[in-house]
C-alpha cells in the first residue's frame, strides 16, 4: 500500500513539474509577444490615429479658409470613394471611417471616441501615444467615456458654481469651535432643522472631505441643468483642464 502512495505521489509531483513548466514557457513567450509584435502593433496604430487627430487640428484652426480647404479636400475623398455619411456625422468619424474602412463599425467608435477625448483635452497629435498609454488603452478610454461621473467629479462642478452664489451668512463662536481646524475657506456641511416660523436650527457642522462631496453631488444632482451652465460661463475664465472635461463629460449625458 505505501509503494502504491508512493507512486501516486511521484507521479503528481511529475504532473506539477510539467505544468509549471508548460505555464513557465508560456509567460516566456507572451513578454516576448507584449515586448514586440503587440507593442510594434500597437505603436503603429498610435501613430495612425495621432496622424488623424493633427489632420483634424488642420480642419479645426484658427484660420478658417485653410481648414475649409482641408475639409473640401475631405469631401472630395469621401465623393471619389462612394461613401456615405449623414449631414451631422462628426468630421472626426469620417476621417476614420476613410482610414479604417468598414470593417468593423464598433472599432470605428472606438478609435472616434479616443480621438474626440483626446481633443476635449488638447492633446497634440505628438502626444497621443503617451496619452492612450496613460489612460490604460483605447478601450479603457472608450469605457471611461461611457460611465456617469464620479461623487467627486460632480462635486468638483459644484464646487466651480457655489462662488458665484450666496444664501447668506451665519456668525456663531459654537459653530467655529466645533470644528477641527480653523480654515478660512474650507467647505463644510451643516445638519439643520427648519421651524415653523422658516429659521433653521443648525445641530451640527463637518468638515470631512467625504462628506462635503456627497453633499455637493446630492445638490448637483437636483439642480444639473443650472449648476453646469454656471460652471461652464466660469471656467472659461479659469481655463481650468479638470473641470472642462467634467463639464463636457456631464453634458453629454
Amino acid at each position: 500500500m505505501e509503494a502504491i502512495q508512493e507512486v501516486v505521489q511521484s507521479d503528481n509531483v511529475v504532473t506539477q513539474k510539467k505544468l509549471y513548466s508548460f505555464v513557465f514557457d508560456l509567460v516566456s513567450e507572451r513578454q516576448v509577444w507584449e515586448d514586440t509584435v503587440y507593442r510594434q502593433s500597437n505603436d503603429m496604430l498610435y501613430g495612425i490615429l495621432a496622424k488623424i487627430l493633427g489632420k483634424y487640428g488642420e480642419m479645426t484652426q484658427k484660420d478658417a479658409e485653410k481648414g475649409q480647404l482641408v475639409r473640401d479636400e475631405l469631401d472630395l475623398y469621401i465623393k471619389m470613394n462612394g461613401l456615405k455619411f449623414g449631414k451631422s456625422t462628426h468630421t472626426l468619424i469620417k476621417l476614420v471611417r476613410c482610414v479604417f474602412g468598414d470593417v468593423d463599425k464598433r472599432r470605428i467608435s472606438t478609435y472616434t471616441i479616443v480621438l474626440r477625448s483626446a481633443y476635449a483635452k488638447e492633446i497634440k497629435s505628438a502626444d497621443l501615444a503617451a496619452y492612450i498609454q496613460e489612460y490604460g488603452g483605447i478601450q479603457e478610454i472608450k469605457m471611461a467615456k461611457g460611465k456617469s461621473l464620479t461623487t467627486k467629479s460632480k462635486a468638483e462642478i459644484m464646487e466651480k458654481s457655489l462662488n458665484s452664489s450666496m444664501l447668506g451668512e451665519v456668525h456663531n463662536f459654537e459653530i467655529t469651535k466645533s470644528l477641527p481646524e480653523n480654515k478660512p475657506g474650507q467647505q463644510v456641511v451643516f445638519v439643520a432643522t427648519q421651524q415653523a416660523s422658516g429659521a433653521f436650527t443648525l445641530h451640527l457642522v463637518t468638515n470631512s472631505a467625504s462628506a462635503v462631496n456627497q453633499a455637493l453631488a446630492a445638490c448637483y444632482a437636483v439642480k444639473k441643468a443650472e449648476i453646469l451652465k454656471k460652471a461652464k460661463e466660469l471656467d472659461i475664465a479659469s481655463n481650468d483642464a479638470v473641470i472642462t472635461d467634467s463639464i463636457n463629460q456631464a453634458a453629454s449625458k
